[in-house]
């Protein structure tokens, strides 16, 4: 194949991709609203759960917020401590479930 016909069979490609690369750049920048999960308890309590970072790395935040309004905390997990906090949950959750069952 010659080189003007190789030319010729890249320009579309080429084309494509000038067009292409500022959109992809434009739609990987775009700011995206942080995904929350949400949990409220049957008295109306919540726990919101969102993005966040702390001290420059990355982590969730975990918010209580009473019903009626009063006081509420937030704690700052690093993301490489979820899996441990999730470990503590399904733990105390076994606890909760043995006590439960008791007489």
């Amino acid at each position: 194949m010659n080189a003007a016909r190789l030319l010729g069979a890249l320009c579309p490609l080429i084309a494509l991709l000038a067009l292409a690369v500022p959109l992809l750049l434009t739609l990987r920048h775009r700011k995206q609203a942080p995904m929350t999960f949400h949990y409220t308890d049957p008295d109306g309590d919540q726990l919101l759960i969102e993005p966040t970072s702390r001290h420059g790395q990355p982590a969730i935040s975990l918010l209580n917020v009473r019903r009626d309004g009063g006081g509420g905390a937030a704690v700052h997990v690093p993301v490489d401590q979820v899996e441990e906090l999730i470990a503590g949950l399904r733990d105390t959750a076994r606890q909760a479930a043995t006590k439960a069952i008791r007489p």
